[in-house]
């Protein structure tokens, strides 16, 4: 996901719709120095 979000950002030559993105559970947040993360498994339909 990464290497797609990287290869594409600010590309105005490659476009890819996400439209039918989904998450799962999102797990509650922990606090990594001053931010907060959170696991959220993804998928497409």
């Amino acid at each position: 996901m990464v290497q797609i979000l990287t290869m594409t950002y600010n590309n105005p030559f490659m476009k890819i719709d996400m439209s039918n993105l989904r998450f799962g559970n999102i797990e509650k947040p922990e606090k990594i120095g001053n931010e907060y993360f959170a696991l959220a498994p993804y998928f497409f339909r």
